[in-house]
């Protein structure tokens, strides 16, 4: 359902900033919105025409989801995931994101993996805490503006755990600050 509209198109769907992001990879020069790393994302999943790149960007996406439902205990029904994905597919523009050469998917999915990881990191198993907080530093790698969008939210999980310990866990904002950080390294180098 999500491959939908790239299937669709025959081909994974293109932007126009698409070429630029992955001309910096092969011409080896920085330009400013031109990630570096999605670029190399690109280059790396670039055989057979893109298709893998889709792929991949479909997995994470639903691999968050399905981590989401679980952390809220809706996970135990095997149809919630299916019909989740139907609905997002239908009602929303997820799957226009997921079939695109485009950086975009991966900020709204790292909003997702950072509140798994500041607030529901104990209903996570590690494995999946540790590949998250890797996507984290990818998606962060992959644009400044996602880099802006969690470090306010990060900030903002400190003033909620500074109020009510519930709500966001102390150690929760330290998981949540430390791999935006190590995504930004690797941001600033481009």
């Amino acid at each position: 359902m999500l491959l939908a509209p790239a299937l669709w198109n025959g081909f994974p769907l293109l932007q126009f900033d698409t070429a630029g992001i992955f001309a910096r990879w092969h011409e080896g020069k920085l330009e400013e919105s031109r990630s570096t790393v999605y670029g190399a994302f690109l280059q790396f999943l670039s055989w057979p025409n893109f298709w893998p790149v889709i792929i991949a960007q479909t997995f994470f996406t639903v691999w968050i989801l399905w981590l989401l439902l679980r952390s809220h205990e809706l996970g135990a029904r095997a149809r919630i995931l299916p019909i989740t994905v139907a609905a997002l597919s239908i009602l929303t523009a997820l799957p226009w994101l997921t079939g695109q050469l485009i950086t975009d998917i991966m900020a709204g999915l790292a909003v997702l993996a950072l509140y798994l990881v500041m607030v529901l990191a104990d209903k996570v198993t590690r494995w999946n805490r540790i590949a998250l907080m890797a996507f984290i530093a990818l998606a962060v790698a992959t644009h400044n503006a996602t880099l802006a969008v969690l470090m306010l939210l990060v900030a903002a999980g400190l003033v909620f755990a500074l109020f009510d310990r519930r709500l966001v866990p102390l150690m929760g904002v330290g998981r949540g600050r430390a791999f935006p950080c190590a995504g930004a390294r690797r941001c600033s180098s481009r």
